[in-house]
């Protein structure tokens, strides 16, 4: 989904909105590549095969091997979370800056895998997913192409009409789904500050 014109700030919902444990076996589905420990004092061992996953706070690198996470947070430097983006999302495709969000001119960068982020000030704070794809994932397997009633198996999830349509909030996350069928599928998906029409 790419940035257009009104703001809208996905909700961290504290209490009502807490995520259930995600369900056994389910996997996160992104792209891989070797990227180092936070710092020289890590315990952990490097991520030798990071995937990317969805979060309502950020963005989270999960070691397939070990089960070992590592937070790309909101609120992040902007030139750190892009580098350690651009090592598991593939390269930048475009970059570029929306003036009329509600929050104040934002800019957005496009990665290769179809994961755009909002920039402001010179942090980290938004992510969309373009509708094109549907393979990534939060922790708990929920993406684009995902059922309403996956939604809520692991969430608890806040879901009512919108003028977007049947629109979600859930973990931090937010969203639309086709219709408020237990069948109906999520068409759009951000978390942090987003720019969607209204």
């Amino acid at each position: 989904m790419r940035l257009l014109t009104g703001c809208v700030f996905a909700l961290l919902l504290v209490g009502c909105q807490s995520e259930k444990p995600a369900a056994d076996g389910a996997d996160v589905a992104a792209d891989t590549l070797s990227i180092a420990p936070d710092s020289a004092t890590d315990s952990a061992p490097p991520m030798a095969r990071a995937l990317l996953a969805l979060a309502g706070d950020g963005l989270m690198l999960v070691n397939s091997e070990s089960g070992s996470t590592r937070a790309i947070s909101f609120g992040m430097p902007a030139s750190s979370a892009i580098d350690m983006l651009t090592a598991v999302a593939g390269a930048v495709v475009e970059r570029g800056t929306n003036e009329e969000c509600g929050a104040g001119p934002v800019e957005y960068v496009s990665f290769n895998n179809g994961l755009q982020i909002v920039l402001q000030k010179d942090q980290f704070l938004g992510w969309t997913v373009r509708a094109r794809d549907d393979t990534l994932r939060t922790m708990s397997n929920v993406g684009l192409g995902s059922t309403r009633a996956e939604l809520e198996a692991v969430y608890a999830a806040e879901i009512a009409p919108s003028t977007l349509g049947m629109e979600f909030m859930a973990g931090g996350l937010q969203g639309i789904l086709e219709s408020s069928a237990a069948s109906a599928k999520i068409t759009d998906l951000w978390a942090g500050v987003a720019c969607v029409a209204r």
